[in-house]
């Protein structure tokens, strides 16, 4: 197989925007748990969340498109690795101390003292687990880890023009995983790379089909299969919520019909998130085209800045509001939150961009 092109793809910048947007929201939409009973305030906070989960499935597809697109077939593993780790790694490991040392600094302030040895910093620096949003970088560092042993599987079954079955393999793998692990494999969803290879591989998949997604005609003569997934996928991932923090029993099933339930749910929700994030990526596409919503191209350029800075602002900002009484239960909560993390965000990254050697703290703008 010859070296293809390097081509750039200025929607994947709009989707990058999307994405981080959509995991603000979920961030923001989450607090819904916190709420005592199921109201209709609560339901629309569901909502929002449930739409915004495809935020991570968007991002690993990104980077197994983005990835595919420069790196399809021999090149040197040692320059590879040197090339996506040295501007990951540094901001990682900067902010999981940050994110450890606040918390024992203010702990030691408030005259509870926060002890963690050594061996519990390492599992956090090793799982993501330092705070609540990096678990995402323990992830995207395994799948750049595994990527030359992704990308010869991939090679092979394409010599075999059999990738659809690489890629049915891949969500079959990737739906027990999620079964059989659930969030309590090793220390956090952090180790469970499995889980979400299917969205890189399928991201690999669209760099070498893009001109044939990228049809319309693609997209309507699959209309009625997409709205049955996004209607299907949100209704069971909102009653999934509604079981798990409000102690409803809607669709429990008991012993192999629950097995068949749990895989089935499982399988649906993997597909809806991954149609909510081509469906961005065709939105992407068309604002690109169209020259349209600029904004959004422009914080996809800051989004691996803004996915670092964004926890603790937003954080600030709930513990700032709570003290006044304004809080989740409130209709303007979502909106006034969101938008000032959002704004606070950029806001910080602007500075720190100012900082010496900032690719090194906050990562390479886009």
């Amino acid at each position: 197989m010859t070296q293809q092109k390097t081509h750039y793809y200025p929607e994947i910048n709009y989707l990058r925007g999307f994405a981080v947007l959509f995991m603000i929201s979920i961030h923001v939409s989450v607090y819904f748990i916190e709420m005592t009973d199921v109201n209709l305030l609560t339901v629309l906070y569901m909502a929002i969340d449930v739409f915004s989960q495809a935020a991570v499935p968007a991002f690993i597809f990104i980077s197994g498109f983005v990835l595919y697109n420069k790196y399809n077939t021999d090149f040197k593993i040692g320059s590879f690795y040197t090339k996506r780790f040295k501007y990951i790694l540094p901001p990682y490991f900067s902010f999981s101390t940050l994110y450890i040392i606040v918390p024992i600094y203010y702990s030691q302030i408030i005259g509870k003292p926060l002890n963690l040895n050594i061996s519990e910093i390492l599992i956090k620096y090793l799982t993501g687990g330092a705070y609540y949003h990096l678990w995402f970088f323990a992830l995207i560092i395994q799948i750049y880890l595994l990527y030359p042993l992704i990308l010869k599987a991939y090679i092979y079954f394409e010599t075999k023009n059999n990738v659809t079955l690489f890629l049915t393999l891949v969500f079959i793998t990737g739906v027990i995983a999620e079964y059989f692990l659930g969030n309590d494999f090793l220390f956090d969803n952090g180790t469970q790379f499995v889980s979400y290879l299917f969205y890189f591989v399928l991201g690999m998949f669209m760099t070498k089909n893009y001109e044939f997604i990228k049809l319309k005609s693609f997209l309507r003569s699959h209309l009625f299969c997409i709205f049955i997934l996004l209607l299907s996928g949100a209704f069971l991932i909102m009653v999934g919520y509604a079981n798990e923090f409000f102690s409803y029993n809607l669709l429990i099933f008991d012993s192999i019909y629950g097995v068949i339930w749990n895989i089935l749910y499982i399988s649906i929700s993997t597909l809806y998130f991954t149609i909510c994030f081509i469906l961005m990526f065709y939105i992407s596409a068309y604002l690109y085209k169209s020259k349209r919503l600029l904004i959004i191209h422009k914080i996809g350029s800051y989004s691996f800045a803004i996915y670092l800075v964004h926890a603790a602002i937003l954080n600030m900002i709930v513990l700032v509001l709570s003290k006044i009484g304004f809080n989740w239960n409130n209709l303007l909560f979502y909106p006034s939150v969101f938008t000032s993390t959002l704004i606070l965000s950029i806001f910080s990254v602007k500075i720190l961009e100012q900082i010496p050697h900032s690719k090194y703290i906050i990562g390479k703008m886009g």
